[in-house]
């Protein structure tokens, strides 16, 4: 007897849908600089990973995921433009 998946009311899911290797790709670098951005305090690598985002966004205009990273990197950027300023306000 094989396992079957399920979703809500016991619906069969849907099958993925197929994706561009190369937007997939640009997603992952995306997630890459986006993290690294995070240890380093970054703006450049947030940059980086918008750009990659939206790379992603063009190949692949359906693929979710690239504009959910590409809303974090840009509010990340304004995170970071934030604190840049309240350093420069108030440097202690």
């Amino acid at each position: 007897m094989g396992a079957q998946l399920r979703g809500p009311n016991n619906a069969k899911l849907s099958t993925p849908l197929p994706i561009n290797p190369k937007a997939l790709e640009f997603y992952l670098q995306g997630n890459y600089y986006l993290i690294t951005g995070d240890r380093v305090f970054s703006d450049e690598e947030k940059k980086k990973a918008a750009d990659c985002f939206q790379q992603a966004i063009n190949l692949e205009p359906g693929f979710a995921p690239a504009y959910v990273g590409l809303a974090n990197a840009h509010d990340d950027l304004r995170s970071l433009l934030k604190i840049s300023f309240a350093r420069r306000v108030d440097p202690f």
